[in-house]
């Protein structure tokens, strides 16, 4: 079949765009096959459903990044497809404009009900744009699903290091649970009794809770402070860290204190809201 005749449309990385035809003329490039009056037509839907009907007459060098996206995604819509690819198309934008232009895509596709399929090396994105996301490993799926079960509920061990962060505990299943060096976690999955595993923990899932009156002499190191939160890492004796475990709600530190002084403050006796995953041990 003739590649022009199997329904998909692409969105490069570069979004090659022709410099020598204005946005209309580009976003009307693969519609040769049809009357003037209804390319004429559809072009100017598909340019009021990017929000880039004042900018048909201009060329490429004349508009922004974003624009530039938005007339690649246009053109890639205009012939209606079955099918979009998405290939790493907002990698050449900075960081605020990638998020809103990711936003706007997400958009305009759900509106015209066009499936697309992502290729991004962009956890976030992947996480935040797709209703299911697909982890490729050594050329081979690993796992599809939906964000939520792919980063609670990983299949494998690479697909729970590869998403997200996590640390991994040896572990040995009793009859009372899942033994580790930091307590008895319950069996979600399942595991014989006598089996040796890896629980995945995940930092999101930590809650420290501090103990009244008690003052911590042995402070985890703190990493930099991230607006309300800080991120700390304990440890389980040296030289071995847990997790870096992101401290939510602290209290506002006066001025001049060093970063995280009020958190260091706390004791912490326990953690609790662990939430884990079991991967046999070979």
């Amino acid at each position: 079949m003739e590649p022009e005749a199997r329904g998909v449309g692409v969105v490069f990385q570069d979004y090659a765009l022709f410099p020598h035809l204005t946005t209309a003329q580009n976003v009307g490039f693969g519609l040769e096959r049809t009357g003037r009056e209804e390319r004429r037509a559809r072009v100017a839907r598909v340019l009021d459903l990017v929000g880039l009907t004042d900018f048909a007459d201009r060329y490429p060098h004349e508009l922004s990044g974003g624009q530039q996206q938005r007339v690649a995604v246009a053109r890639a819509l205009a012939p209606a497809p079955s099918l979009i690819l998405l290939d790493e198309p907002f990698s050449n934008l900075d960081a605020d404009l990638r998020a809103q232009m990711r936003d706007e895509v997400e958009k305009i596709l759900r509106a015209t009900g066009t499936t697309a399929i992502l290729v991004t090396h962009d956890q976030e994105e992947a996480f935040v744009f797709a209703d299911q996301v697909g982890v490729l490993h050594g050329g081979r799926l690993a796992q599809i699903g939906a964000p939520e079960v792919i980063y609670h509920n990983p299949a494998t061990p690479f697909v729970a290091e590869f998403v997200g962060a996590a640390d991994f505990l040896p572990g040995l299943v009793t009859a009372e649970g899942v033994v580790t060096e930091i307590g008895v976690f319950a069996n979600p999955n399942g595991r014989a009794a006598g089996a040796r595993v890896s629980v995945m923990i995940r930092p999101d899932d930590v809650t420290f809770v501090p103990r009244p009156g008690r003052r911590c002499r042995d402070r985890p190191p703190l990493l930099p402070r991230l607006g309300k939160s800080l991120l700390s890492r304990p440890t389980l004796g040296p030289p071995r860290p847990l997790l870096a475990a992101l401290v939510r709600g602290l209290p506002e530190r006066s001025p001049g204190a060093a970063p995280g002084a009020g958190a260091a403050r706390r004791h912490v006796s326990r953690v609790t809201g662990w939430r884990i995953q079991t991967f046999g041990s070979t």
